[in-house]
């Protein structure tokens, strides 16, 4: 019936047995949207169109009138954080697009992944926004070697691989296959990038150096241990990685010389998706935000799509009227076709 690059969850057959109701990723924005898929013939159309991503399982009713499924939102910015110190931070972007990974670009921008996989390129005060090369989908890393290249991972059918450019997006070259993450040198003269595989085919996930310009792993080193997004230190001298605890996550680093590992960030709460530092090692650019989750009860989808949910985290109840729109059920909430959801208990 469908076939395609894109994740595909639980599908639930619709009552009339003609149709299924199927969770289906947005290639490219890296996010699940609701799609109804016609049988035999397979034909897509869409279901939901709003600014969640919704989880890779969904349920119906036995009478079918009634929907249920989890949707996930993930809401992220760019701040910079004067020397890491927390108490400075400032946010240079905002709006409802979540900007989910940053690094120090070439020239003086700021490298950015926005929409789930746009490679941007933006001056240091958030403006002057440019994609860097349109084709191309981003979902793990990237970064620049100095005023050069800009390093980051692509993803044909046939897995993960290390890309580099100018620093206009022109003469791409492929590094490496089967990459996790990866990161630039401040001097623009090393990559480091961590793998599951490839590194004398150990299945361990590990870290190596290797040349910029190409070649074999210099240095092999092992992943510390539940950390996420390795950088490495403005000094060369260290790596350093995200760590969440207590549900806030802050930076840390590692020196290549085995000594204990430090924290450089403090926040006590909030996500950190991604970070970078400036050329000069003064600026700590960081992705940071939230995600949240909603159960959403769908009901008379078969004049409109009429979501309620019940808010895990506030304990509110919320419903989407529109897109993009929630509105707590004290305020009036417009509705031109006249249906009105209905209310689900608060979840503990």
């Amino acid at each position: 019936m469908h076939s395609g690059r894109e994740a595909v969850g639980r599908a639930v057959w619709l009552p009339d047995g003609n149709s299924l109701l199927v969770p289906l990723e947005l290639w490219g924005e890296n996010r699940i949207q609701l799609w109804q898929l016609s049988y035999p013939g397979g034909e897509k159309r869409r279901f939901t169109n709003d600014l969640s991503g919704y989880g890779s399982g969904i349920d119906l009713t036995h009478d079918g009138q009634m929907l249920v499924a989890l949707a996930q939102r993930q809401t992220s910015h760019i701040w910079v954080v004067p020397g890491g110190q927390t108490t400075l931070a400032k946010q240079l972007t905002f709006g409802e697009t979540p900007d989910s990974a940053v690094a120090a670009g070439p020239n003086g921008k700021i490298l950015l992944r926005s929409r789930g996989s746009d490679m941007v390129l933006m001056d240091p005060d958030g403006s002057k926004r440019t994609i860097l090369r349109p084709e191309v989908r981003n979902f793990i890393s990237l970064s620049s070697c100095g005023d050069r290249y800009v390093l980051f991972d692509m993803h044909p059918p046939s897995g993960v691989e290390l890309w580099r450019t100018d620093a206009d997006g022109g003469n791409p070259t492929k590094l490496a296959d089967n990459v996790i993450t990866s990161d630039c040198s401040p001097d623009g003269k090393w990559v480091l990038y961590s793998s599951g595989k490839g590194i004398y085919r150990l299945p361990i996930p590990k870290f190596a150096v290797v040349p910029a310009t190409g070649g074999s792993p210099l240095h092999v080193f092992n992943v510390p241990s539940g950390t996420n997004g390795l950088r490495w230190s403005p000094d060369q001298k260290g790596v350093q990685y995200l760590l969440t605890r207590n549900g806030a996550t802050n930076v840390g680093e590692q020196q290549l010389t085995g000594a204990a590992p430090r924290q450089i960030t403090n926040f006590t709460s909030g996500l950190i998706f991604d970070f970078s530092w400036s050329r000069d090692g003064q600026q700590l650019y960081l992705a940071k935000g939230d995600l949240s989750s909603d159960v959403v009860l769908i009901s008379n989808f078969r004049r409109i799509l009429a979501p309620v949910v019940a808010g895990l985290q506030t304990g509110s109840f919320f419903s989407s009227c529109s897109v993009g729109a929630r509105y707590n059920f004290d305020t009036t909430c417009p509705d031109p076709f006249g249906i009105v959801p209905t209310e689900l208990p608060v979840l503990a």
